[in-house]
C-alpha cells in the first residue's frame, strides 16, 4: 500500500538580507484556486500564473538526440520516442537550446508534458549529465537516477502523485540547480538533458509512468523565462527513422572506437510566441497557502491535501504566488509577493457519493442494455486448502480486503463494515461497533477491526482477551491477530499486546521503538523496524535456526508471521 504524506515546510525570510532592485516581475496571484470537499479532507489546487504553452513546428534535419528509455536489467534501450519509467526502466527527454542566451540566468523553467499511461507514480524530474547517445548503458542508467526523490535537494522536483493521478497534460515548475544548470549548458553545449524516474522500484511494475517523446502528438517542452521579460519554448529534439538496433551499433561503435561520433545537424524549429507586453504575469517560484487566514503549507507544487478537519465546518482557503528574481550573476536581487488568489470555502463530507463505474450498453436491432457497477466494487474472493466446512464460498462482491482465521473468513465491504463466514453461530458483528472500519485480521475464533478513527473493536471468542482490546487504546494505525494474541501499532512506532501469553507473545520488549509493521504468530510475535532489521518474541521451540536467520537479516520491506516459520520480504 502506498501512504500518501504531506510535509509542511516553514519559511521565515528574512528581507534585510537581499539588495532589491527595480523589480521587473509581474506577481499575479494563483489562477484558477479551487478547493474540493473529502472524506475529512480538503483538496486544494491552482495554477502557475505564468504558466505559457507554445506549439513549436519542427523540420528537422539528421540528430543524434532524442527521447527514450533504457532497461536497467535488459540493459537495452527499450523506446526512440516514449518516456517510460517502470521498475527498473526510466526514462529521459532531450531538448535543443540553442535559442538560449548564454551567461544568463532563467527565472523559472517549467517542464510541459502529457502523460499517456500511469498508475499513482511516484516520481521525480533529475539531471543528466551525459549524452545519452554516447555514454555506456549502464553509466547512462545510474546518471538518471542519481538524485532521484531528493524534492530538489540533488534532483528538479520530486512528485509523490495522488492515487487518482491520470493521463493528460502538465507543467511543472522545476526546482533545485535547474537554474543554473540549463544557464551552464546554454554556455557549452545546444541541448539539455532531463531525467525521468518513478522511484517506486516495484518488481511487478505496479506503479509506473509513461510520457509521450518527440514522435507523438504532444512532444515535452520546456518554457525557460528570464528576467528581463523573455521566455523560449524549447521543445524535444526528435530523431526519426532510427531503430533501438541502429542506435545500440553507433553507440558501440563509439565506445569501441571504430567510428567518431558525429555532431547533430542544426534543427529547423519554428515557434509562433506572441510578445510579452507589460501585462503578462511571470513564473511563479512557490506559493503559500493559507486557511482561515493562517499559513499552512509554503510548497512549489500546484495540490495540496489538507487532511484531519472536522466534518460539516466550512473552512476557506486561498494562496499567493513568491517570485524571485537573479542578476546575471546568479545572485537573488528581488523577492515578490502577490495578491491572494481567489478564496475558495468548503466543507468536508463524511461520505463522497460517487457516480456508477464502467457505464456502458450493449445494443440489438430493438433492444439496448445499459450496464454499470456500483462505485468501489472490488472482484470476488476465492480460497482453496481444508474445506473446514467453507465450501461452497458465498458469492461476495464490493470487498475491500479479507482476513482468514483458523475456521472463519472476515471479509471488509466498501461500506467499511465487516461481516463473518460462516455465518452459522457466527452472528454478526452490531451496527454500534462495526463502522468505519479501514483493515480486519483473524485469529483462532475472534476477528478484530480497526476503524479510522484509530480504535479498535473485538468479536468472537475471548477466554484469553483476545478479542478484547484494552481500554481507551487509540492511535492505531495497523493491527494484526495471531491464534489468541493480539498485536497493535500506534502512531508512534510502539506495539502494544493482549491475549494468551504462555510463551511470552505478548511481552512487548521495555525498549521497542520505530517500528512500522507487526505479524502475530501461532504463539510468537514477529515486527518491522524502520530500519529494515526485525525483532521477534514468544516461543521459538522449532530451533535456534530461525531466530539466527532473522537476527542477520537487512533491508527487509515486509514480514508475515506463520505458524512455526516466519517470511520476509528484502528490498531487492
Amino acid at each position: 500500500m502506498k501512504i500518501s504524506k504531506q510535509i509542511y515546510i516553514f519559511t521565515l525570510l528574512t528581507v534585510s538580507s537581499l539588495v532589491y532592485a527595480q523589480s521587473t516581475v509581474v506577481a499575479c496571484p494563483p489562477n484558477s484556486f479551487t478547493a474540493t470537499a473529502g472524506v475529512g479532507s480538503v483538496d486544494l489546487s491552482w495554477q502557475n500564473p505564468g504558466f505559457y504553452y507554445g506549439t513549436p513546428e519542427l523540420s528537422t534535419k539528421d540528430s543524434s538526440y532524442y527521447t527514450g528509455s533504457i532497461d536497467n536489467i535488459a540493459g537495452v534501450l527499450t523506446d526512440t520516442s516514449k518516456i517510460k519509467s517502470i521498475n527498473q526502466q526510466v526514462g529521459w527527454a532531450t531538448f535543443d537550446i540553442s535559442s538560449l542566451p548564454p551567461s544568463q540566468l532563467p527565472l523559472s523553467v517549467e517542464f510541459n508534458f502529457y502523460v499517456y499511461d500511469t498508475n499513482w507514480p511516484y516520481w521525480c524530474v533529475t539531471h543528466v549529465a551525459s549524452n545519452p547517445l554516447t555514454a555506456n548503458l549502464q553509466d547512462l542508467y545510474n546518471d538518471i537516477i542519481e538524485g532521484f526523490g531528493s524534492y530538489g535537494a540533488n534532483d528538479y522536483g520530486t512528485f509523490d502523485e495522488a492515487s487518482d493521478f491520470s493521463v493528460g497534460s502538465y507543467s511543472y515548475q522545476l526546482i533545485g540547480s535547474i537554474i543554473e544548470d540549463i544557464s551552464n549548458a546554454a554556455d557549452t553545449s545546444n541541448w539539455f538533458t532531463l531525467g525521468i524516474v518513478d522511484y517506486d522500484f516495484v518488481e511487478n511494475g505496479e506503479y509506473y509512468i509513461s510520457l509521450e517523446g518527440w514522435n507523438e502528438p504532444n512532444p515535452p517542452t520546456l518554457t525557460v523565462t528570464y528576467g528581463d521579460g523573455t521566455r523560449s519554448v524549447v521543445p524535444a529534439v526528435p530523431h526519426p527513422g532510427v531503430t533501438s538496433s541502429d542506435i545500440s551499433t553507433y553507440k558501440n561503435n563509439v565506445l569501441s572506437g571504430q567510428e567518431e561520433a558525429h555532431e547533430p545537424e542544426k534543427h529547423e524549429v519554428n515557434i509562433e510566441l506572441s510578445e510579452r507586453t507589460d501585462d503578462d504575469c511571470s513564473s511563479a517560484y512557490k506559493y503559500y497557502i493559507f486557511m482561515d487566514g493562517d499559513t499552512i503549507a509554503y510548497t512549489a507544487a500546484r495540490d495540496l491535501t489538507v487532511n484531519n478537519l472536522t466534518i460539516g465546518q466550512e473552512y476557506c482557503f486561498y494562496a499567493t504566488a513568491e517570485y524571485r528574481e537573479y542578476d546575471s550573476t546568479g545572485t537573488l536581487i528581488a523577492i515578490t509577493y502577490s495578491d491572494p488568489s481567489d478564496t475558495a470555502c468548503v466543507s468536508p463530507v463524511e461520505f463522497l457519493l460517487c457516480p456508477p463505474e464502467n457505464f456502458s450498453s450493449i445494443h440489438t436491432y430493438s433492444v439496448i442494455e445499459l450496464l454499470w457497477s456500483p462505485p468501489f466494487t472490488a472482484g470476488y474472493v476465492e480460497h482453496w486448502g481444508a474445506d473446514w466446512n467453507m465450501i461452497p464460498l458465498p458469492d461476495r462482491i464490493g470487498i475491500r480486503g479479507v482476513a482468514a482465521g483458523e475456521q472463519h473468513l472476515a471479509y471488509l465491504h466498501s461500506d467499511s463494515t465487516v461481516s463473518i463466514w460462516p455465518e452459522g453461530a457466527w452472528l454478526q458483528p452490531g451496527p454500534e461497533i462495526n463502522h468505519d472500519v479501514v483493515q480486519v485480521a483473524a485469529g483462532l475464533n475472534f476477528t478484530i477491526g480497526l476503524r479510522a478513527d484509530g480504535t479498535l473493536f473485538g468479536y468472537g471468542q475471548s477466554a484469553d482477551g483476545q478479542a478484547d482490546p484494552p481500554a481507551g487504546l487509540d492511535s492505531v494505525v495497523a493491527v494484526s491477530a495471531g491464534w489468541r494474541h493480539t498485536l497493535a501499532l500506534l502512531e508512534d512506532s510502539t506495539v502494544v499486546a493482549w491475549g494468551y501469553n504462555f510463551n511470552g507473545q505478548t511481552d512487548v520488549p521495555d525498549t521497542l521503538k520505530d517500528v512500522v509493521a507487526v505479524s502475530a504468530g501461532y504463539v510468537h510475535s514477529l515486527v518491522l523496524l524502520s530500519d529494515g532489521t526485525i525483532m521477534e518474541w514468544g516461543a521459538s521451540g522449532w530451533g535456534e535456526e530461525q531466530d539466527s536467520i532473522g537476527n542477520t537479516l537487512t533491508n527487509i520491506i515486509a514480514i508475515s508471521a506463520g505458524r512455526d516459520h516466519n517470511l520476509a520480504l528484502k528490498s531487492d
